[in-house]
């Protein structure tokens, strides 16, 4: 028996919403400006720099920011994001429907997964874009703690606080940040290292990525300001099926609806291997 979506997709949704993932540390206050099912973008506002004088101005002053005129908005697209199940006869009759429930269970998990990468990989491609200071060389072949400085004194020239701070290592060089000796002295207390690949290292976490993109080939790291990228979820999720009557198969497919986008454009730097 096919599971009932007006149950499963709403499990689904719920359990995006609750997730510990890296899209859900970003910022995540836009979802309530998708009203329609069928919206294709979503705009999001690009907030102006406020300016913070030691006097006082006047009341036409060009410092003091309008919340409408001074905020421009970027259009976002909304991308689809699909799993395929097919769900067996033999497999459905022999488990009584237990099967497939276990597959819907780890629909959520790959999501998690996808909507990860998603996010690091467009905090990577923006920093590669604006250029300049917000890409640099490693000092030398083998990665350093004096390159994850480079993240973080970049940040803190933009005044952004550690916790918001999540840089994201390519797995090819996992074993070289590893062997860092601060590390090395935060995983012997902080095991989530090694188990889920997530360490808090002075206020900043770091993540290691098997999916993060090269640069012109080469490995990189990628430091990302949580809230300087949107990541939204459309809350109108869909499940279609279709019975296949050659194979004696159900076809189930999920298809979640994200965007994402870096809103401000210094909200990211990237470290590339020289």
């Amino acid at each position: 028996m096919p599971l009932n979506i007006t149950l499963t997709i709403p499990l689904i949704l719920k359990g995006l919403y609750e997730s510990l993932g890296l899209y859900n540390k970003c910022n995540r206050s836009y979802d309530s400006r998708v009203q329609s099912q069928w919206a294709s973008s979503v705009d999001v506002p690009r907030n102006p720099q406020l300016v913070v004088r030691d006097t006082a101005a006047a009341l036409g002053s060009a410092d003091r920011k309008k919340t409408k005129d001074d905020i421009d908005t970027i259009n976002i697209p909304f991308q689809k994001r699909i799993i395929h199940i097919t769900d067996q006869l033999e497999g459905n009759y022999e488990t009584n429907g237990d099967s497939l429930r276990a597959f819907t269970a780890d629909v959520v998990r790959a999501f998690e997964r996808d909507f990860n990468n998603l996010c690091a990989n467009e905090a990577l491609a923006n920093a590669v874009a604006v250029g300049g200071a917000a890409v640099k060389p490693w000092a030398a072949n083998e990665l350093q703690y004096a390159d994850l400085n480079k993240i973080n004194q970049y940040f803190d020239g933009l005044e952004v606080p550690k916790e918001e701070r999540v840089v994201i290592i390519d797995n090819d060089v996992a074993d070289q940040f590893k062997n860092i000796d601060v590390v090395k002295s935060a995983v012997a207390f902080n095991k989530d290292l090694l188990e889920k690949g997530v360490a808090v290292i002075d206020n900043v976490t770091y993540m290691i990525s098997a999916n993060l993109n090269k640069v012109n080939g080469k490995p990189a790291l990628v430091g990302l300001w949580t809230k300087a990228l949107a990541f939204i979820i459309k809350k109108h999720m869909d499940r279609k099926e279709v019975w296949d009557t050659e194979e004696t198969v159900t076809h189930v497919d999920f298809i979640g609806y994200v965007a994402k986008k870096v809103t401000y454009t210094e909200g990211s730097m990237a470290l590339v291997r020289p």
